[in-house]
C-alpha cells in the first residue's frame, strides 16, 4: 500500500507539472498573436484551460476514489479476461493487481461454481446494461477460499468496452450467517427474517409450524401466513414499532389455524434493514386457557343450578308442609318426601358432574325419553312426549328440562306441556311447547339473559340462563318461538349421538 500511495503522489506531481507547462506554452502563443497585457494573457489562458483542468481533476478524483475503495472494481472482456482491477484486490486475494491483468476470472473460481459463474456471464452478454448479482468462492493466493459477492453490468458497447464488476468480501458475513443458521435450527421458536413483508430466511421450525417448505416460504410475505382479516391490522401494528409482541392466529398450509405468540424487532440482515420474527406455537396453552375458563364457568353454572333448583324444591316443600298442617292429608307427606328425594338426587347429580368436570369428563349419549319421564314426575301439569332421540349431553340436561317445564307451568300458566323430537344426520331438535300466556316479543331477545323479569314480577332469567349455558356447552343452540294458537315453544338443537 505504501507503494500505491507513493505512485499516487508522483502521478499528482506529474499532472500538476504538465498543466503548468501547458499553460506556459499557451501564454507564449497568445503573446505572439495578441497585443495584450500579461495579466489579460494569463486570465485568457486560464479560461482556455478551465474545461481541461476540470476534466483532469474529475479523472484524478475518480481514480483516487476507485483505488482507495474497500470494494473491488474490475473490468473484464466478453471471455472473462481481466482488463482492469483496483488495488483493493491485493488485500482480499493476496495477488498483486499487475499479476492479475490478462488472467481469466474462471482460473480463480471454485471448481463447483465455474458453470454457475459462466451462466451469469452469458446472461450479462445477452442483457447489456442490466445488472446481475452473484455470490461465489474465489481462491486466495495462500490456497483458501474467499466468499465474494459481485454485481456485474455489460458496458461492452460503451466507451468502457468491458463488463464492469464490483465485488466485496463477504466471508465473515457468510460465516456469521452459517453460525446463526445452526443456532436458529435449534431454537424453540420459528424464525422468520423479512425485508419489508417479504420472507428472506426461515429456520426448520418455521417450516414445521407453517406446513410450508422453506422454498415456498421464501416466495411469500409473512402477513400471508395470517388469516386475511388480520393482515392489515398486523402490518399497521408492526409498522409503528421498532420491536414488540402480539398474539395472532397463523393459518397452516393444510388450512388448520394455530395460535402464535409473535415477537419481532427491526435489525440488519446481510447489510440491509430487516425485521426478525420469533414465533412460538401457543395453541396448547390457548386450549388449556379455554378449558380452565370453560371449567370455571361450568362450576359457576353448577352452583347456579343448585341454588336455583334446590330453592325451588325447598319452596315447594315449604308450601306442602303448610298444606299438611292445614289439611293433615297423609298423601301430602308422600309429596314432601318425593320433593326431598328430588332435591337430594339433584345434589348428587351435580356432585357427580363436578367430579366429571374436574377429571375432564366428556359428554355421553342421553335419551330424551328417559330424561323427560323422570323430570315430569316432579310436576302436576300434564307433560306429553312425542317421539324420541339420543343426543350428546351430561347430567345437567335434567336441569334443562326441569327448568323449561317449570317455566311453562309457573310463568306461562300452562296446564299442558308438549315435548316433541325430530332428528337428522347431525342434530336432534327437541321442542318444548306450552299453551300458556306466551312471552312478549320485546322480551324474547333477552329471555336467556341472567335476571330477566316480566309478568307478575317473576324472575325467569336464572332458569333460562342455565338452560342456554348448558346447551351451549354441549355445542348446541336454543331459541324461543311463539306457539299457536297461543303459548311459547323453546327449541333445543343438540348434536345427535352416534348410533
Amino acid at each position: 500500500m505504501a507503494g500505491v500511495r507513493k505512485g499516487q503522489r508522483i502521478l499528482e506531481e506529474d499532472v500538476e507539472t504538465g498543466m503548468s507547462d501547458l499553460k506556459s506554452k499557451i501564454e507564449k502563443i497568445l503573446k505572439s498573436e495578441l497585443d495584450l497585457p500579461d495579466d489579460e494573457i494569463s486570465s485568457l489562458s486560464e479560461r482556455l484551460l478551465s474545461p481541461l483542468t476540470h476534466y483532469v481533476e474529475e479523472k484524478e478524483w475518480f481514480r483516487a476514489l476507485v483505488e482507495n475503495s474497500i470494494d473491488i472494481l474490475m473490468i473484464v472482456d466478453e471471455r472473462g479476461n481481466i482488463k482492469y482491477i483496483s488495488p483493493s484486490i491485493e488485500r482480499i486475494s493476496g495477488y498483486s493487481r499487475d499479476s492479475l491483468i490478462g488472467k481469466n476470472v474462471f482460473t480463480f473460481a471454485h471448481p463447483d461454481e465455474v458453470e454457475y459463474i459462466y451462466s451469469k456471464l452469458l446472461y450479462l452478454l445477452q442483457n447489456p446494461g442490466v445488472p446481475e448479482t452473484i455470490e461465489f468462492r474465489a481462491r486466495h493466493k495462500d490456497g483458501y477460499w474467499v466468499e465474494v459477492e459481485a454485481v456485474g453490468k455489460n458496458l461492452l458497447n460503451t466507451p468502457v468496452r468491458g463488463i464492469v464488476v464490483t465485488m466485496r468480501d463477504i466471508t465473515q458475513i457468510k460465516r456469521m450467517e452459517r453460525e446463526f443458521r445452526v443456532l436458529a435450527d435449534y431454537s424453540p421458536f420459528g424464525i422468520y427474517v423479512c425485508r419489508g413483508d417479504r420472507i428472506i430466511y426461515v429456520n426448520r421450525l418455521a417450516e414445521k409450524q407453517s406446513g410450508y417448505s422453506s422454498g415456498d416460504l421464501l416466495k411469500m410475505n409473512f402477513s400471508e401466513l395470517l388469516p386475511e382479516p388480520s393482515r392489515c391490522r398486523f402490518l399497521k401494528y408492526i409498522g409503528d414499532l421498532e420491536s414488540g409482541n402480539l398474539v395472532e392466529k397463523i393459518r397452516r398450509r393444510d388450512g388448520k389455524e394455530i395460535w402464535a405468540q409473535i415477537n419481532f424487532f427491526n435489525t440488519e440482515w446481510q447489510g440491509d434493514e430487516a425485521t426478525f420474527f420469533a414465533v412460538a406455537d401457543i395453541t396448547e396453552l390457548k386450549v388449556l386457557e379455554k378449558m380452565l375458563k370453560d371449567r370455571n364457568e361450568l362450576m359457576m353454572l353448577i352452583n347456579s343450578i343448585l341454588r336455583h333448583d334446590i330453592l325451588n324444591d325447598l319452596t315447594a316443600i315449604l308450601g306442602l308442609i303448610e298444606a299438611y298442617e292445614s289439611l293433615h292429608d297423609e298423601s301430602i307427606l308422600e309429596k314432601i318426601k318425593s320433593r326431598i328425594l328430588d332435591a337430594s338426587k339433584m345434589i348428587k347429580r351435580m356432585k357427580e358432574l363436578e367430579v366429571l368436570i374436574s377429571e375432564g369428563g366428556e359428554l355421553k349419549p342421553v335419551e330424551v325419553r328417559s330424561v323427560v319421564e323422570e323430570v315430569k314426575a316432579k310436576h302436576d301439569a300434564e307433560v306429553r312426549l312425542m317421539g324420541n332421540c339420543r343426543f350428546m349431553a351430561d347430567d345437567a340436561i335434567y336441569s334443562v328440562f326441569d327448568n323449561l317445564i317449570r317455566n311453562a307451568i309457573n310463568h306461562g300458566k300452562s296446564e299442558i306441556v308438549e315435548i316433541s323430537c325430530e332428528q337428522n344426520e347431525d342434530f336432534c331438535e327437541t321442542r318444548v311447547a306450552d299453551y300458556g300466556e306466551g312471552i312478549p316479543d320485546e322480551i324474547k331477545e333477552k329471555i336467556f339473559e341472567r335476571g330477566t323479569r316480566f309478568g307478575e314480577g317473576g324472575v325467569m332469567g336464572l332458569g333460562l340462563y342455565i338452560v342456554r349455558k348448558v346447551i351451549e356447552r354441549y355445542g348446541g343452540r336454543v331459541r324461543v318461538e311463539d306457539n299457536y294458537p297461543k303459548g311459547t315453544v323453546f327449541v333445543l338443537e343438540l348434536k345427535r349421538a352416534p348410533c
